[in-house]
């Protein structure tokens, strides 16, 4: 009798033990998987109009350059998405695809770390794995080249191909834990919101070009002078939530890490305050596109 009320205890022993070293293996940081998620939506909706007006005013450029031109007009195939009326300008589809890469890495990331719809985590990875190729496609594409301040935005990108690619081939797996230390391996997410940063240098004379040229030419008014001040000053204010909120990114997705290195969550009221902040921070940067072309 005592035998056998040993063994049972030595079994009761090793399944805790198994359950414990299982959980260890096992643990993903659900809840700061679901605040980089929020931080990633929050970026991507305060981008959204920026690099709509970018995407514009990028086809401006080209169209003046053209219209410049001497001789019999023609037309070129390479520059087909400078006069497209479908998708955006070459730069700014390089920027639209970086968000889309950060947006897809994001939901993939919290369907496998709750388990929800495990058909549409597959499709999600098989996803992202195809935007991650679109996207070093572009860059490597002739078309960049012509795109205004190429470049700034060429180098700024060229880091992430060799990332992307790895980590593309990484997602297959399929599982929450390798798919994080695959990409912070890899820094993709640092990586991807560092080149976003550094391009919007680059970005700042476009979104202030109509009101510079206004402001510059033969016939320039006092008002016009000023409203080229106060664009300046509004398109400086927007393309500073739009860093802030992409150095969020990188610090939302730097506390995943961490919680998956420790394996412990952090405190869920922080975390619930860091959601609300990035719904103001986005809501500010929205705001402030609105605020810089009021009265245009």
């Amino acid at each position: 009798m005592d035998g056998m009320r040993n063994r049972k205890r030595s079994f009761l022993l090793l399944a805790i033990v198994l359950s414990f070293a299982s959980a260890g293996c096992t643990y993903v940081p659900t809840a700061e998987l679901k605040v980089f998620r929020e931080s990633v939506v929050a970026a991507n909706t305060a981008a959204t109009p920026v690099l709509d007006e970018l995407s514009s005013t990028e086809r401006k450029v080209k169209n003046d350059i053209v219209a410049r031109e001497k001789g019999r007009p023609t037309f070129n195939p390479a520059d087909a998405a400078y006069f497209s009326d479908i998708g955006d300008a070459p730069a700014t589809t390089v920027f639209r695809r970086g968000y889309k890469v950060l947006d897809r890495l994001s939901e993939v990331l919290v369907g496998l770390a709750t388990g929800a719809g495990t058909a549409s985590d597959v499709a999600n990875v098989e996803g992202l794995a195809s935007e991650a190729a679109d996207l070093v496609a572009i860059l490597s594409s002739a078309s960049l080249a012509a795109a205004p301040a190429a470049g700034v935005i060429t180098p700024a990108f060229a880091v992430v191909k060799p990332a992307l690619e790895e980590v593309s081939n990484e997602l297959s797996r399929l599982q929450a834990r390798q798919v994080i230390e695959a990409v912070q391996a890899r820094k993709l997410v640092e990586k991807l919101t560092d080149a976003l940063i550094a391009a919007t240098p680059a970005m700042f004379p476009l979104l202030i070009r109509d009101a510079d040229r206004r402001a510059n030419s033969t016939s320039a008014t006092d008002d016009a002078a000023a409203a080229y001040v106060e664009r300046v000053a509004k398109v400086r204010v927007l393309l500073a939530n739009y860093v802030v909120l992409l150095r969020e990114v990188n610090s939302a997705w730097n506390e995943a890490v961490r919680a998956l290195e420790s394996k412990s969550t952090a405190n869920v009221t922080v975390l619930t305050e860091r959601v609300s902040e990035l719904r103001a921070a986005a809501i500010a940067t929205r705001r402030a596109y609105v605020e810089m072309n009021v009265g245009r």
